[in-house]
């Protein structure tokens, strides 16, 4: 139906960090400039007029801005999930920060490209700060998400310890009351949610009512 995977990197600051309140947009800008430099080539030409865009990793994360179903933009194959702490972030060299990255259908097989660019990205550094020597990282070690296996070391990528699941083989657990520890804000709805309201927000997160990255299959509301 969908496979899924899912890593936890762990980054090391190696200058000082100056990281600003919504960590997810600055993650999203520098990896979609890395990947695009890492991928494309011809810089010059609009993606909508390239013709191998249909394979194309940075086109999917970025430019494509029609499901297949209805008329809103699709869901991303790759989500990159920063801890999201409500504040301005600083800390000096040798700061350590957590990241998780899902990793939906046929895309997991993007898992090298992934690190590779957030690798250059830790190069570069993240937001304008990088201009002024600051937020430079390097990828300390990536692990399955659901495990404590391995795939990078820092240096070398083991994708044997990867693990992918289809979310039609989860287990259903039969419980009385959950807990829910949101990593962001949630908004346009009630809070706290129902169980219903949650089960619709996390399938139309994931799907959006239509299968994009696995069967294609339609999935009924």
């Amino acid at each position: 139906m969908l496979k899924l995977s899912k890593l936890q990197l762990k980054l090391h600051f190696t200058t000082p960090a100056r990281l600003p309140y919504w960590l997810g947009s600055m993650f999203r800008g520098v990896f979609g400039n890395e990947v695009r430099r890492m991928l494309c080539n011809n810089l010059d030409m609009a993606c909508i007029d390239c013709c191998t865009k249909d394979e194309c990793l940075y086109y999917y994360m970025y430019e494509r801005s029609v499901a297949k179903r209805g008329y809103a933009p699709p869901q991303r194959p790759i989500i990159i999930i920063p801890p999201f702490f409500g504040k301005v972030m600083s800390f000096e060299k040798d700061g350590y920060l957590n990241i998780e990255i899902l990793l939906f259908g046929e895309y997991i097989k993007f898992i090298p490209h992934v690190l590779l660019a957030l690798r250059l990205s830790g190069q570069d550094g993240l937001g304008a700060e990088r201009h002024y020597g600051l937020n430079r990282f390097e990828i300390s070690s990536a692990q399955y998400g659901l495990s404590d296996r391995h795939i990078f070391d820092g240096s070398k990528l083991d994708l044997a310890n990867l693990k992918v699941i289809d979310i039609q083989d989860l287990p259903i657990p039969e419980i009385k009351e959950y807990k829910i520890g949101f990593k962001t804000p949630l908004s346009q709805t009630t809070f706290p949610p129902s169980p219903e309201q949650l089960i619709n927000l996390i399938r139309n997160r994931l799907i959006r009512f239509v299968n994009e990255y696995g069967d294609s299959t339609k999935i009924q509301k």
